[in-house]
């Protein structure tokens, strides 16, 4: 499953998928990017242009707010998170610097869209936080005071 459509998680998929003849999934928002039949905004057009990634094979839409056997699947705005059991996985919502939780505003995401995200996930119960970037990390109060 992917969170969102950045060049390094598509580059990832597609050895995955490769590898494993996995089935992946991804928002329909996402997938005209994925597959190359809507250009990135802003600077993530520029990086796809220097740095092509092979795309996958076949991607499977997956709905807002759905679960695929323990698997939900969280829309939030701008972003996908990923909730299995007790683990969230947040995509590039946040990274984990020192062990520490932080927001991760990459080059052309909205601020307030990020920080609307993280508030929608803080009322959802979860114990760990495995962010695409950094190491996973225990929840405990962290994901309330994200700065």
């Amino acid at each position: 499953m992917l969170t969102h459509h950045d060049l390094d998680h598509i580059g990832n998929a597609f050895m995955l998928q490769k590898l494993t003849k996995a089935k992946l999934w991804a928002s329909s928002e996402d997938i005209p990017f994925i597959m190359g039949n809507k250009e990135r905004p802003g600077i993530k057009k520029i990086f796809a242009s220097i740095f092509p990634v092979k795309k996958p094979e076949e991607i499977q839409p997956y709905n807002k707010d759905v679960k695929i056997g323990d698997i939900e699947i969280i829309k939030t705005p701008g972003h996908v998170s990923i909730l299995y059991k007790d683990v969230l996985f947040a995509g590039d919502l946040v990274k984990c610097k020192s062990g520490k939780l932080i927001a991760f505003p990459n080059m052309n995401f909205d601020e307030e869209l990020l920080r609307k995200s993280i508030k929608s996930i803080t009322s959802i119960p979860f114990k760990w936080v495995c962010p695409a970037h950094g190491e996973p990390v225990e929840r405990g109060n962290q994901w309330e005071t994200i700065k």
